[in-house]
């Protein structure tokens, strides 16, 4: 399975072009890819992005994806759609992105001035999808609210 995955709102806050604060992405993320999973950053960071202000932005999502120990498919493309078609859009089996209609957010106005990714309702999600099984859904759930008690302990 191939899950396409944001990065600014998403895996981390919204400090364009800065990386933003980790939001918990990093630990559904590690999961999935840990089950097999193929991430895809999809992304309007681009390295020729005029307000960079010097910043590679590209080579920021890559690091960070690093630096979480997170194997990384790709960046912005699937480099298995060539094969088959020539459309911009890239292919995956599930899109996760602040902005995409139905997308869980959090308003944590303390921690970030934007809505941002709400990872602890994604895991359930992953689990009422049938794409992780109960105990890996409250075992994210669990950690979650243990490394960001801020964000996710109620």
């Amino acid at each position: 399975m191939i899950v396409s995955v944001d990065f600014d709102g998403t895996c981390v806050t919204h400090e364009f072009p800065r990386t933003g604060k980790d939001i918990g992405a990093e630990i559904v993320l590690k999961a999935l890819t840990d089950k097999g999973y193929k991430i895809i950053c999809l992304s309007m960071r681009s390295s020729e992005h005029k307000d960079s202000v010097g910043i590679d932005t590209i080579k920021a999502i890559k690091d960070w994806f690093k630096s979480h120990n997170i194997p990384l498919y790709a960046v912005n493309n699937n480099p298995d759609q060539d094969e088959w078609s020539k459309s911009r859009k890239v292919y995956a089996n599930l899109y996760i992105d602040d902005q995409f209609l139905g997308c869980p957010l959090k308003n944590s106005f303390a921690y970030s001035s934007r809505p941002f990714v709400d990872w602890k309702k994604v895991a359930d999600w992953l689990y009422r999808y049938n794409l992780i099984t109960s105990g890996q859904a409250n075992e994210l759930i669990d950690k979650l609210e243990e490394e960001y008690p801020q964000l996710y302990k109620h």
